[in-house]
């Protein structure tokens, strides 16, 4: 499975593939603001998300992850997240990253 990583905090982007990793996902494409994530929705089958980050976070290319139907993984520092649609998967607080990821791509 290709799966988009949008995340602006290098931290996050060892640890989100080192655990996918663990799962044996290892095709894994990084972007760290809203203008590099765009040209690279189409190609994914899989979109993980932070909500902050460079050019507008996830507010800014939400109507293209639901315009093209892409499943996507929400991840904050905040514990909660009201706002979702139908293709949200997951809801990943980083916080507890580890725990959470797994469970919401079904591992």
């Amino acid at each position: 499975m290709k799966i988009l990583l949008i995340e602006d905090e290098e931290v996050f982007i060892v640890l989100i593939s080192a655990v996918l990793a663990l799962y044996g996902e290892s095709d894994l494409i990084i972007a760290r603001s809203v203008e590099d994530a765009i040209p690279l929705i189409p190609e994914s089958d899989l979109v993980i998300t932070d909500y902050n980050y460079p050019g507008g976070g996830f507010e800014a290319i939400r109507e293209n992850l639901v315009s093209q139907r892409k499943p996507y993984i929400l991840q904050s520092s905040a514990s909660a997240f009201s706002s979702k649609s139908e293709y949200m998967i997951g809801f990943v607080c980083k916080s507890n990253l580890v725990k959470q990821l797994p469970k919401s791509l079904g591992f």
